[in-house]
């Protein structure tokens, strides 16, 4: 098993629209194909708000509907411009609009369970293939989601064929959509990647605070080494099993290998 290092965010330049009470124009989005269509999960949060500030009834998961209270919100230019992107940026609908996305992002398709009925021609089933990720084998990365979406996040995982993300943060709880043991799991699970929570290689909470200079991380990580990493024999037992067959990162709180424990297993 090989170190591979850290996972770093792709650029992307492809743009959308995004609407959570605000038309933002041209917000760059972390995107991924789960069964047909690119997709956010972020997009599920958004829309629980929504419905929460009564501004959409959403009757199943493709039926939306602005209500009333939302109105204000869209004023002239805003209209305007939802109606040009939805005439002129993308006026293809279901699987005209799914088939351009293919052809335009084949790295989007990878994961598709429509792509025969979509896109049966050879020639394009070719450039998807193409797009997916390359084996290089057996490896060790390490991840972390500070400044990051769990869409951002798990188009990382998937975009580097990782199979197995280990947590081994101890408090599984996070402020940040998508980011608690929860909803990372299952979010884990639609894309294919299996989840393990390994909370007993991380440092507790109250050990984290006042780590202002890097004095103060170097005796906290000394600390862990000494007094931690050996209580926890059958964690890291257990994390470096999965390693003799597969691919995983071990999700880290801070994505700098200075100051995230992760680094130091």
């Amino acid at each position: 098993m090989r170190r591979a290092g850290k996972l770093r965010p792709p650029i992307f330049k492809n743009s959308f629209f995004s609407m959570s009470g605000n038309v933002r124009r041209s917000q760059a989005l972390h995107l991924f194909l789960i069964v047909s269509a690119a997709f956010l999960f972020q997009s599920y949060a958004d829309r629980t708000t929504l419905q929460h500030k009564g501004m959409i009834f959403a009757s199943d998961e493709s039926s939306w509907k602005l209500m009333p209270k939302a109105k204000p919100y869209l004023d002239p230019k805003r209209k305007a411009e939802l109606t040009h992107f939805l005439t002129s940026v993308v006026p293809e609908r279901g699987n005209d609009l799914v088939r351009r996305i293919y052809r335009l992002y084949p790295y989007y398709a990878i994961k598709s369970e429509i792509l025969d009925r979509v896109l049966p021609d050879k020639k394009d089933q070719i450039a998807i293939q193409n797009a997916r990720p390359v084996n290089v084998g057996q490896a060790l990365f390490t991840i972390g989601y500070e400044g990051d979406s769990v869409d951002g996040y798990l188009e990382r995982l998937i975009r580097h064929g990782v199979r197995l993300l280990c947590d081994v943060r101890r408090n599984q709880m996070s402020r940040k959509t998508g980011f608690s043991k929860g909803q990372l799991s299952s979010y884990c699970a639609k894309v294919g990647i299996d989840y393990r929570h390994l909370l007993e290689l991380g440092i507790p909470s109250h050990r984290r605070q006042e780590l202002n200079t890097m004095a103060d991380y170097q005796a906290l990580f000394a600390d862990y080494r000494k007094e931690d990493l050996p209580q926890a024999a059958a964690a890291i037992k257990e994390l470096g099993t999965p390693a003799q067959s597969r691919k995983f990162p071990d999700n880290m709180h801070k994505p700098s290998e200075v100051y995230c424990a992760g680094s130091k297993l």
